[in-house]
């Protein structure tokens, strides 16, 4: 990372959306510019309610980004290697595109609704809003999600015992804790810098 003037500093406040999510499923949230792209899968994972099992990419002006390892594709870019800064995202209204496990294609868009200058007082990441509950790891994309949804609500079904068990316990769609999310972005802020 580059060494750059405090005043220069700069927190974007990003709405990342659940593609093809009905009712939308989407997060608010605030970081500062410094952060690298490893580091905002880090926050996208806690803010939307996701455990970090699977891999990730980031598409950004045509170029991909992610984790590194012998099965990564050449033309791939170390999500750890680059900040936001680096990417040059001051524009309100920018978007740029988060997968989240491939098998299940849970692809989100980010949009870059406000650049302001950083507010050190709270520079941990934080999340300002947030709609619905996030769909459970592995329940199979948008279609397996629909299909779980259908169903938990119709106690007839007869998987409807057998998915309830697989549920986390107290699972409801509609529910979305913003003080929770803030409490794990919070705490994972004082893991990495303590």
């Amino acid at each position: 990372m580059t060494s750059r003037d405090s005043r220069d500093e700069r927190e974007l406040q990003l709405k990342v959306s659940l593609v093809g999510g009905k009712p939308p499923i989407w997060r608010r949230v605030v970081v500062g510019e410094a952060m690298t792209l490893a580091e905002l899968h880090q926050v996208i994972q806690i803010a939307m309610g996701w455990l970090d099992y699977h891999l990730y990419e980031f598409e950004i002006k045509g170029n991909r980004y992610t984790t590194i390892d012998p099965d990564t594709p050449d033309s791939a870019i170390a999500s750890d290697s680059v900040t936001l800064r680096d990417l040059r995202l001051r524009r309100p209204g920018t978007k740029f595109r988060y997968d989240y496990d491939f098998g299940d294609g849970w692809r989100h868009v980010v949009e870059v609704e406000k650049v302001n200058p950083i507010d050190h007082a709270s520079s941990c990441p934080r999340c300002l809003g947030g709609r619905r509950a996030c769909p459970p790891e592995d329940s199979g994309g948008l279609y397996g999600y629909g299909r779980m949804l259908h169903i938990v609500n119709n106690p007839r079904h007869p998987e409807h015992a057998e998915l309830q068990g697989w549920l986390p316990p107290g699972f409801d769609p509609a529910h979305f804790d913003l003080q929770e999310v803030n409490s794990r972005l919070s705490a994972h802020h004082q893991d990495r810098s303590g």
